[in-house]
C-alpha cells in the first residue's frame, strides 16, 4: 500500500532496498512473509519508520474487532501521512 501511494514501482523500491524485485513481488502477493530485516530494509528505503510500517500490513484477521474497510482506511491515511509529510 504505501509503495502505491508513494508511486513507487517494485523495481525502485527493490533497487532502493537493495532486493530482488520478484522478491518484493512475492511480499506484496502474501506469497511470502519478509523477515523482520526484510521489513526495516523495505521501511528505510521508505523512509517511514519500522515500527509505523509494519502498522500498514495489519490485516482483517490480525484484528478481529475491525473490519477490513476500517483496517484499509487507516492504512491509507497513516500512508499518506507519512509519505507526504516529509
Amino acid at each position: 500500500m504505501a509503495r502505491s501511494i508513494a508511486n513507487i514501482s517494485q523495481q525502485e523500491l527493490a533497487k532502493r532496498a537493495s532486493l530482488n524485485r520478484s522478491y518484493i513481488s512475492l511480499i506484496e502477493s502474501g506469497d511470502r512473509n519478509a523477515t523482520t530485516e526484510t521489513l526495516e530494509k523495505i521501511a528505510a528505503a521508505m523512509d517511514i519508520p519500522t515500527h509505523l510500517f509494519t502498522l500498514l500490513a495489519v490485516e482483517e484477521s490480525d484484528n478481529a474487532a475491525i473490519g477490513k474497510e476500517q483496517i484499509h482506511s487507516l492504512g491509507v491515511a497513516l500512508a499518506e501521512l507519512l509519505l507526504h509529510s516529509k
